[in-house]
């Protein structure tokens, strides 16, 4: 039973009410001797128990009834225990809030003193804690998002001031007419290898150009000498045709003749942008060459020619006949008998 304090022991005790179990000691023929009282200062107990708790929270004892009989606060309203109490009946594990949601209620049942121990617990302790771990997290998220933005940034600048200098280095390469190098002594790694490549690709373009400026210089002696050479051819071609029309001018008709075949063949010589030519034209300048030719051996052989139709517009080189009726024409009039008047080269 839960009673106040006797007279004489409030000295004795913190608390004013007390917990005593009362019991009879009896003798072995069932006479009561004595009657044995525990008591206990209940108040002090809970509230030693209830002091190393981080979050204060409050204890209420109640018995079968719904009657207080002690509580570790006095600001709790009388109605909210026993309201809570029939719930906890109905459902003795549920944990239940109020209807202001402030506090969250649980109680155990104590089936020897037919008692229950009801706890409440401030929300605001649960959310309090909750936004403090909340706050932590969001401080400590902000300064691993600076550490890792600083980092970046510094790994970034690192990587990106020797390529901004090589790009500096590129747009000097124009205006400065490719005498542009990079240092390699102040850089390593991946960046070393690029400078690296970066001084080579110079030299080699200043090599390729060294090397194409000679080349020009060599084409264009080869285009003096050219011009050089068909100076001459020229001079006779026109010294040829003036010959020509003095020719016929006089009525020589074979000298004018040979002027004229002679005329052509230089031109074609002359021609030296045309290398191929078709078999037909070939065949006309191999003509022209064997008229020359007849007037030479004074028209003691006869020359025929033969080709199929199919092949006129055949692709030759120019005047690559004319050496081959040469030979003939020669090795054919050295063997040519006494008295034979003329000879057939096929």
């Amino acid at each position: 039973m839960v009673h106040d304090t006797p007279d004489g022991l409030e000295n004795n005790t913190r608390h004013p009410r007390l917990y005593s179990y009362f019991s009879k000691l009896q003798t072995l023929d069932g006479e009561t001797f004595a009657y044995l009282r525990i008591s206990l200062d209940i108040m002090g107990w809970l509230t030693s128990i209830t002091n190393g708790f981080q979050v204060k929270q409050t204890y209420y004892i109640m018995d079968g009834d719904g009657n207080s009989i002690l509580k570790t606060q006095d600001q709790w309203a009388d109605t909210q225990p026993q309201e809570m109490l029939s719930l906890f009946r109905m459902n003795p594990l549920a944990y239940v809030g109020d209807s202001r949601n402030l506090f969250i209620y649980n109680g155990i049942y104590l089936p020897n003193t037919d008692w229950y121990l009801v706890n409440r617990f401030p929300l605001e302790a649960l959310s309090g804690n909750i936004r403090s771990m909340k706050n932590q997290v969001m401080i400590s998220l902000s300064i691993t998002v600076v550490i890792f933005i600083g980092i970046t940034f510094a790994i970034v600048s690192t990587l990106l001031r020797p390529l901004r200098k090589l790009q500096n280095k590129m747009t000097e390469l124009v205006e400065r007419n490719l005498d542009v190098r990079i240092p390699e002594s102040t850089y390593k790694g991946e960046i070393l290898l690029l400078a690296q490549a970066f001084n080579q690709m110079i030299d080699d373009i200043g090599r390729l150009i060294s090397r194409l400026r000679v080349e020009e210089r060599q084409k264009e002696a080869i285009r003096f000498q050219m011009l050089m050479s068909q100076m001459n051819p020229h001079f006779l071609l026109n010294t040829l045709n003036t010959v020509k029309w003095n020719a016929r001018s006089h009525d020589d008709t074979g000298t004018f003749e040979l002027c004229q075949n002679l005329g052509r063949l230089l031109e074609c010589s002359l021609n030296i942008v045309v290398d191929l030519v078709h078999l037909k034209d070939e065949i006309d300048l191999v003509k022209v060459y064997v008229h020359i030719q007849s007037f030479r051996y004074d028209h003691t052989f006869v020359t025929e020619y033969e080709m199929e139709e199919v092949l006129a517009y055949a692709l030759v080189p120019k005047l690559s006949l004319q050496p081959l009726v040469e030979n003939a024409i020669y090795h054919g009039l050295v063997h040519m008998k006494a008295g034979e008047k003329s000879r057939y080269v096929q």
